[in-house]
């Protein structure tokens, strides 16, 4: 027995052992699938509900059918998405780099997720979008590099529940696309830029979808290295200071 021993048909409960492995679960690894679980719940009720309606009422008109059908497959498609950035986060979180789809894309449609993400801020958080040489090709995974940016920018959120003004610039430099992420309160800079090694993904509060399972920054920085960018930590000055993700520009036009 684990957590006790067997004496005849009488079981004695260990308190002592109990504690002992319940201390070498890893905490993270509890939250993360009890995430996970959450995650997949909703959509996975929605598609049974939807599978036993359509059993259930064959005199359903085929456009209604058909709109039925169209709601069944997105909802397999968030959940086919949402197992892909699940099996990422852990197989980088482990050790293992992320599966990759590295394509030459524009600047500009590489970023073009970014005014979504700012939209759906609560309206005390200001966020500055100043992207340069939107024509420029870069050879990056778009879906990874805009988790990246999510996992910045919900950091940053995190650490000032009262409002914080977040600049996001990118341009050109050498044979790079850099783009920086920061904010003008030092002591904010201070809290973000610290990497916990041990946490492997975050929640991000989502006012349309709910609940989000993100990259942590620990997890995100290997995204950035697995695809020959490099994402770190800058000061520049007093006032300057955030993240720096750095990609490179493709070499093929």
């Amino acid at each position: 027995m684990i957590f006790g021993e067997n004496l005849g048909s009488c079981h004695l409960f260990d308190e002592k052992k109990a504690d002992f492995y319940k201390s070498r679960i890893d905490t993270q690894i509890v939250e993360f699938f009890d995430a996970v679980y959450k995650e997949l719940r909703i959509p996975l009720t929605t598609i049974l509900c939807l599978v036993q309606l359509l059993l259930q009422k064959p005199e359903i008109s085929n456009e209604e059918r058909k709109n039925l059908l169209k709601l069944l497959e997105k909802k397999g498609l968030d959940i086919s998405n949402f197992s892909e950035e699940t099996f990422d986060i852990v197989h980088s979180a482990f050790g293992f780099g992320p599966r990759l789809r590295i394509r030459n894309i524009d600047v500009g449609e590489c970023f073009s997720n970014l005014k979504n993400i700012i939209k759906n801020q609560p309206k005390q958080y200001k966020i500055n979008l100043d992207i340069k040489n939107k024509d420029t090709k870069i050879s990056v995974d778009k879906r990874k590099i805009n988790s990246i940016l999510e996992t910045i920018i919900s950091k940053f959120i995190d650490e000032n529940k009262d409002g914080v003004k977040i600049n996001i610039e990118g341009k050109t430099s050498n044979n790079s696309y850099i783009l920086e992420i920061y904010t003008n309160n030092r002591e904010l800079n201070t809290k973000t830029k610290k990497v916990n090694d041990k946490e492997f993904f975050r929640y991000k509060i989502d006012p349309i979808n709910g609940k989000k399972i993100l990259p942590s920054i620990f997890v995100a920085k290997k995204f950035a290295e697995s695809q020959f960018s490099d994402l770190t930590p800058f000061d520049d000055t007093d006032k300057k200071e955030g993240w720096r993700l750095k990609m490179p520009i493709s070499i093929y036009i």
